[in-house]
């Protein structure tokens, strides 16, 4: 998702940006126009760097990878432990195959 917002200081800008919850905010500001680079602005760790333009790509891809790494692990972990307590609990399990 892309927005675009120009009121308020840059503080509330990347406030909702964390609001709306973008994990990454790229700001694009004179120093864009003057030697290539964009500040990029991390939600949870409210960390921001600096990086060339052509660097911020990789830089995005780089996180999704573990995004998705860490989403695969806590996916594998819920459905083991749903399975342990259906077990433990004696429930059954149905299964629907299309």
């Amino acid at each position: 998702m892309t927005t675009y917002d120009e009121s308020g200081s840059i503080g509330k800008r990347y406030r909702r940006s964390d609001a709306i919850g973008t994990p990454w905010a790229i700001t694009i500001d004179d120093e864009t126009l003057n030697n290539g680079t964009v500040t990029v602005r991390d939600r949870d760790t409210m960390e921001q760097i600096t990086l060339k333009v052509e660097e911020v790509i990789p830089y995005i891809e780089e996180r999704i990878k573990f995004w998705f790494f860490f989403l695969s692990i806590f996916v594998i972990i819920f459905v083991k432990c749903y399975l342990m307590y259906c077990k433990r609990n004696k429930i059954k399990l149905y299964y629907y195959y299309r």
